[in-house]
């Protein structure tokens, strides 16, 4: 398994990828599995959901055969089955990130291409395409307003962006970094504060976005055995807790 995400509306669910290029969907209750979305020919590296209350609910995936394919479901479909939507394909190597806006309107995708996209979800049109950077890009985070976004690179290197200006708003690797290591996590706090990334494989730091420098280190995982690899999956509103 590469990705895990939860639904907002059926919390009793969840939703996986992985290396058997097939994104299930779990009821957790009945530990049985409620829809297999077929398509993908590698890897599956990252999933999301796009909700809205009785509208269509759609599930989004990125996989290392350099697509995004997106599935629907209506609430009021007699099947109870999730359609195959469209097939992204503009990015031209593996897709390494990929993040619903706090909108719901836009997805962001970004590549080892060494590029991102914006792709609007009403007709799934491609409504920006950067131009290559100099290093590819390995993680993605959006910052629940919506108007910053972080990438992370294989050179231990995070950039934050300011999605409404393409404009670089802060550009540096993790304080004491013992690096070069791959950025292959990022997640932002939900009070909007914080941005919590890997210093190491096995350790994070917080990034205080008031000064955007690191501040802190908020705990090694090397005193825990078995560790070889940190992956932040999420932080909780007051960024008291992480997973």
């Amino acid at each position: 398994m590469t990705s895990i995400t939860l639904p907002r509306l059926s919390p009793g669910q969840f939703l996986t990828g992985g290396n058997g290029k097939v994104v299930q969907l779990y009821d957790h209750g009945t530990d049985k599995v409620l829809a297999s979305l077929k398509g993908h020919t590698k890897r599956v590296n990252h999933i999301a959901f796009c909700e809205h209350d009785g509208e269509l609910t759609l599930v989004l995936s990125a996989g290392t055969d350099k697509t995004t394919r997106v599935w629907a479901w209506a609430h009021d479909a007699a099947s109870g089955e999730y359609q195959p939507c469209t097939t992204i394909r503009t990015h031209k190597h593996d897709v390494t990130g990929l993040a619903v806006h706090p909108m719901s309107t836009l997805v962001v995708l970004l590549s080892l291409n060494r590029t991102y996209s914006l792709h609007e979800l009403l007709g799934f049109t491609q409504v920006y395409h950067s131009a290559a950077f100099e290093d590819p890009f390995t993680a993605l985070s959006i910052h629940p307003d919506g108007a910053l976004m972080a990438l992370g690179t294989p050179t231990s290197e995070i950039q934050i962006y300011d999605i409404c200006i393409g404009s670089v708003a802060a550009n540096s690797p993790p304080e004491n970094a013992t690096g070069p290591f791959m950025i292959n996590t990022l997640s932002f706090s939900e009070n909007r504060y914080h941005l919590l990334a890997p210093n190491s494989l096995s350790s994070v730091t917080i990034w205080d976005l008031h000064k955007m420098t690191f501040n802190c280190m908020l705990y090694s995982l090397h005193e825990l055995s078995g560790f070889t690899q940190c992956t932040i999956r999420r932080v909780q509103h007051c960024c008291g807790y992480y997973a």
